[in-house]
């Protein structure tokens, strides 16, 4: 059933399942900030996918405002930042996108791909409103976990059921952070690591 009348998507074992690439590696009461800065990165990433797919098709619609077939127009289009900010999406450059990340998956070096994604949107964030500065800040090169380890979580995030433009309603960093801290309360409480 639905908590608050919010789309049952059905993700507590995937979260158990990101929890148990984490244990060991990270403290139990730091394993919301890898997942929801993960899925954040998703999410902007997933925005400006959309957006762009969005400009794209109005390029070609004869009847749109931005309608061209100069491709130098259509450039401009498609990489023009206010065209994304009214829509609440950010322009990204390919190391920045989801796709990418997930591409990279397997890679050696994803804990620096993921931190170098993390800097970019960081500094993009922080361009567009200076407040939002440090909201994203690097965390995997940093940590112990491996690269193995890094790439599961990026996999098992790729599932469509953490995606927040298929889930709008879902309120999916509102549930994961209260399962982690659930989860966490009650390991503490109990002196035992769940």
């Amino acid at each position: 059933m639905a908590k608050n009348n919010k789309p049952d998507i059905n993700f507590e074992q995937d979260l158990w399942k990101a929890a148990n690439e984490l244990r060991g590696a990270v403290a139990e009461n730091q394993y919301k900030d890898y997942v929801l800065s993960l899925l954040f990165l998703k999410y902007m990433s997933e925005k400006y996918e959309k957006r762009k797919t969005e400009i794209e098709g109005l390029i070609e619609e004869p009847e749109s405002e931005y309608y061209t077939t100069d491709p130098e127009e259509k450039e401009f289009w498609v990489s023009d930042e206010d065209e994304y900010k009214k829509a609440g999406a950010l322009v990204l450059p390919e190391e920045c996108t989801w796709d990418y990340l997930q591409s990279n998956a397997e890679q050696d070096d994803i804990k620096i791909k993921v931190d170098n994604a993390f800097t970019i949107l960081d500094e993009k964030l922080a361009e567009y409103k200076p407040t939002l500065k440090g909201l994203l800040p690097p965390l995997f090169v940093k940590s112990q976990l491996t690269a193995t380890q890094t790439g599961g979580l990026i996999n098992l995030f790729s599932h469509k059921k953490f995606s927040l433009i298929e889930n709008p309603e879902s309120d999916i960093f509102g549930r994961i952070y209260e399962y982690y801290i659930g989860k966490f309360a009650m390991a503490e409480g109990s002196g035992a690591r769940q």
